[in-house]
């Protein structure tokens, strides 16, 4: 890519420099819909319902065979 300062020409940009733009566009484009698929996910999680721990889960460990 070929850029002046103050110049009135037009900007030469390489075909393979656009298309590794195009590409980081995309990938950036994936990154942000999967983060919201994921996040859409958590928020659907229904954490409401989930019954707490009871205090006596593993106080009694069978060690025989």
């Amino acid at each position: 890519m070929t850029l002046s300062v103050g110049s009135t020409g037009s900007i030469h940009v390489d075909s393979g420099n656009a298309l590794e733009i195009k590409g980081a566009q995309m990938a950036k484009d994936q990154m942000e819909l999967e983060g919201k698929m994921a996040l859409d996910l958590i928020e659907s999680a229904n954490i409401q319902n989930v019954n707490p721990p009871t205090a006596t889960s593993g106080n009694n460990i069978n060690i025989k065979a």
